[in-house]
């Protein structure tokens, strides 16, 4: 009887990942929640970092963006390569107003809204991190065209 309860309060907090009676994927919810705080915790970076994920993670989201006057598809970002982290930000500061709208409103995303002294900090961050990734550009295409001449 525990068995039957525990399975049906996991599908009324979870929906049919509750349902499905699996500890695992009920784990990744915590995980994915502690992972958001743990971004958040990097600043603007990672606030900037929350904002990509949330608006990529879905079709609607995507598409709510671009009618609010996105000009590209925001980039997602990682820990690695680092250089992704560069062109999302970068696809951020294009989009600018339209990200300030989204995330105004949509209130889950309250706690990463990214103040103007935000967009400050990551405008600097790409420019400090701009020459890194030119020449890391300039190296790649350098190894590829070693390689296509052998």
């Amino acid at each position: 009887m525990s068995h039957i309860l525990n399975l049906s309060i996991k599908a009324f907090w979870f929906g049919e990942l509750g349902a499905s009676g699996s500890q695992e994927q009920l784990d990744v919810i915590i995980v994915i929640d502690e992972t958001i705080a743990l971004w958040r915790k990097l600043g603007p970076w990672g606030k900037a970092h929350n904002i990509t994920v949330y608006i990529r993670s879905s079709v609607q989201r995507k598409q709510q963006l671009k009618c609010l006057g996105a000009e590209t598809l925001l980039q997602s970002g990682n820990a690695t390569p680092w250089n992704s982290g560069v062109s999302m930000i970068q696809s951020l500061l294009q989009n600018k107003e339209a990200v300030n709208f989204f995330c105004l409103n949509n209130s889950d995303l309250a706690q990463d809204t990214l103040s103007e002294s935000d967009w400050i900090e990551l405008e600097w961050a790409v420019g400090i991190l701009q020459p890194f990734l030119r020449s890391t550009l300039q190296q790649d295409t350098k190894l590829v065209g070693s390689y296509s001449q052998n």
